[in-house]
């Protein structure tokens, strides 16, 4: 009251009371704003929670899966503060415990966990795209350059309240080589029977390395790295033991340094199917709505992909409304089936038709499975 008395005094004192006044209000608004921004900066929330801001960057660390650090919340009130949870601006971030009670006057310690793997957009954790117009794109820019990552922390209390401060966490996130790929996807090259190929990737050193020592189950893949001109390559070669289908897995590379520390693992992930050499086309029939009484005859082509010739032994279906007509030869190493569906009832419907095939290196006979789908339609 007194504040406001005093600025109707000196605005209604002279002709430059609107200019003193219009001085007055921007010092006290200015003198506001800074202690607002000591407050940010000091790591207290206006809920009287606080960080020790030495804690909040983490300084310069190595590109990891699972980075771990532990910081204390002090509670300067004399109540007691109920934390609920966190909000993020980083999806890969976790905090243990999500939720907690810091005693007033006291402290109670969480631990971040946080993946900071490879570029800023695979980890979902970024230096923060700044508003339009706000004259910083140039630092978002350079920050990424530099592999600096940003990350806003905010507390949920318990009180229901909007969240009106937010921590911000920093970190330089240092990769010892460049891979040429991030992950190695074989997709449907790898055939049963066949020997399988293998992937190579680049790994470029952007420091002085002894070695990058490569490390996965052995019994899904080799893998090995070799040394030329400076740069060490990564080679990966599935098992040919493993079992049609899809298969994963992760090669861990760990760099060792020019003083002999081992850095890190960062993992690379590996993918891809291994495929049967005959395959049917289409590899299902999918008949959409049909109604019921309908019959729809459709032509499937067994066929190798590596051109070489194979029998088919058995043909079965285990619904009574497929049936499978002889096959049509095109060839030693391709043949065509015609096959008949008869909707017979309302709804959803899904049968297999199986194919018993012998090829040249199988010792038993292969079971292809191909599905059939239709949903029956009532015309009343």
């Amino acid at each position: 009251m007194r504040l406001a008395q005093l600025i109707r005094t000196i605005w209604q004192s002279s002709w430059s009371g609107p200019v003193l006044g219009f001085a007055f209000v921007a010092v006290i608004c200015g003198f506001a704003y800074l202690a607002g921004a000591r407050q940010r900066d000091s790591g207290v929330t206006p809920d009287g929670l606080y960080i020790d801001p030495k804690y909040l960057d983490f300084g310069e660390v190595w590109e990891q899966e699972e980075f771990v650090r532990r910081m204390s919340i002090q509670n300067r009130t004399p109540a007691d503060v109920e934390i609920i949870g966190f909000a993020s601006s980083c999806p890969t971030l976790r905090i243990e415990p999500a939720s907690l009670l810091v005693p007033a006057n006291g402290s109670a310690d969480i631990r971040l966990r946080m993946n900071l793997l490879g570029d800023l957009d695979l980890a979902g954790c970024g230096a923060g795209r700044p508003p339009e117009g706000s004259g910083r794109r140039s630092q978002h820019s350079s920050d990424v350059d530099r592999g600096v990552r940003s990350i806003r922390l905010v507390p949920r209390i318990a009180d229901g309240s909007s969240p009106r401060h937010a921590w911000d966490l920093r970190t330089r996130v240092r990769s010892a080589f460049k891979p040429s790929a991030r992950s190695v996807d074989f997709g449907e090259r790898l055939i049963r029977g066949e020997p399988f190929e293998c992937a190579t990737v680049e790994l470029s050193p952007t420091i002085p390395l002894q070695d990058v020592r490569a490390d996965c189950d052995s019994a899904t893949a080799l893998v090995a790295v070799s040394t030329q001109a400076g740069r060490f390559n990564l080679t990966i070669r599935p098992r040919d033991s493993l079992a049609p289908g899809p298969f994963s897995f992760c090669v861990q590379l760990r760099a060792i340094n020019d003083g002999g520390e081992a850095l890190p693992p960062v993992p690379l992930p590996v993918q891809g199917t291994v495929m049967e050499d005959v395959q049917a086309y289409p590899r299902a029939i999918v008949l959409g709505g049909k109604y019921v009484g309908a019959e729809i005859q459709e032509a499937v082509t067994l066929r190798s992909l590596t051109g070489k010739a194979f029998s088919v032994q058995d043909v079965r279906s285990d619904i009574l409304e497929i049936s499978v007509a002889s096959a049509q030869s095109a060839g030693n190493d391709q043949c065509v089936y015609s096959v008949r569906v008869r909707v017979a009832e309302r709804g959803h419907r899904q049968g297999w038709i199986r194919f018993g095939i012998r090829t040249q290196t199988a010792n038993k006979l292969v079971d292809l499975a191909l599905p059939v789908m239709y949903h029956g339609l009532s015309r009343g």
